[in-house]
């Protein structure tokens, strides 16, 4: 999995394990990280190079004053509280002096990214990301959304790569509508997939249940982009891809608990769970029981 440039190069300044998301989207990445570095100088210098890309930077704890620099010039940056984010553009560059130990989930979305996505939707193309002041500012959705993403970030191999295309698109379009003016006054046009394209979707998923698929791996045998299967196919089935596989790994579970001969975690892996701990807990979450106690409640004698 590559990360992006300015992931790669903080992450190379930073002494610190950085675990990160990465989406693929058209011609571009956009990826997400986060960066708590277990401990850092007062006074250390990062830097990134120039690109036509932003960065958004979401505070999950209280952040003091630190000095920045754009394109060479000083610029300083006052405190942003937890819970709130900045946008920065990178195309002069950016270099931070940190004068204290932070906590931060920094997403990297190129301007081409935002552009592809207007393209697709027919709208007018996107010329900035930017906050109404320069202050730092809360963002209701991603503070719904800290935990997931930080649960993705701690346990990758926890959840699908389909739920995580999922949520980097809806952020990605999030962002692009919210501080971009994608869309603005634009009516949406609802539409789901044509039959057949619903048919083949549900026949790859379901044949690849142990398979980790990603949201374009599925989008491409219906001839779409993922932002536009994703929307269509919740259009059409009223659950999201993810949420649709997540369903039929239970009724594929439960089918396979009925045949006593099969361990928790042979039925675990064959149904695209990382281990037997994490079919149990999805199982009780979802039905209400555990595997073991519905295996002896309703399995065939």
């Amino acid at each position: 999995m590559t990360i992006p440039s300015p992931c790669e190069a903080l992450t190379s300044q930073i002494n610190a394990a950085v675990p990160h998301i990465v989406t693929r989207l058209g011609g571009s990445s956009v990826s997400i990280v986060r960066h708590r570095p277990r401990s850092i100088g007062e006074g250390d210098l990062i830097s990134v190079a120039a690109e036509d890309a932003y960065v958004i930077i979401y505070q999950l704890v209280d952040h003091p004053r630190h000095d920045t620099w754009l394109g060479g010039r000083f610029t300083p940056a006052g405190p942003a509280p937890r819970g709130t984010l900045n946008i920065v553009h990178l195309g002069e560059g950016l270099s931070a002096r940190l004068l204290a130990p932070f906590d931060s989930l920094i997403f990297h979305i190129p301007l081409a990214s935002l552009n592809e996505l207007a393209d697709r939707e027919r709208l007018p193309p996107v010329s900035a990301l930017r906050t109404p002041s320069e202050e730092a500012i809360g963002d209701p959705l991603l503070r719904d959304l800290q935990d997931s993403l930080l649960h993705m970030l701690d346990r990758p191999d926890g959840t699908s790569r389909l739920l995580r295309d999922h949520l980097v698109m809806g952020l990605h379009a999030h962002f692009a509508e919210r501080y971009g003016g994608l869309g603005t006054g634009q009516p949406h046009r609802p539409g789901g997939l044509a039959s057949w394209q619903e048919r083949r979707a549900k026949e790859l998923i379901a044949s690849n249940l142990a398979k980790d698929l990603t949201l374009a791996e599925v989008a491409a045998e219906c001839r779409l982009s993922p932002a536009h299967f994703a929307r269509a196919f919740k259009a059409s089935t009223g659950s999201t891809p993810h949420g649709w596989l997540q369903a039929r790994r239970i009724e594929r579970a439960k089918e396979l608990l009925a045949k006593q001969n099969l361990a928790l975690a042979e039925v675990a892996l064959a149904c695209g769970y990382a281990d037997q701990s994490h079919l149990t807990r999805t199982f009780g979450a979802r039905v209400g029981m555990s595997p073991g106690v519905w295996r002896r409640t309703y399995s065939r004698a």
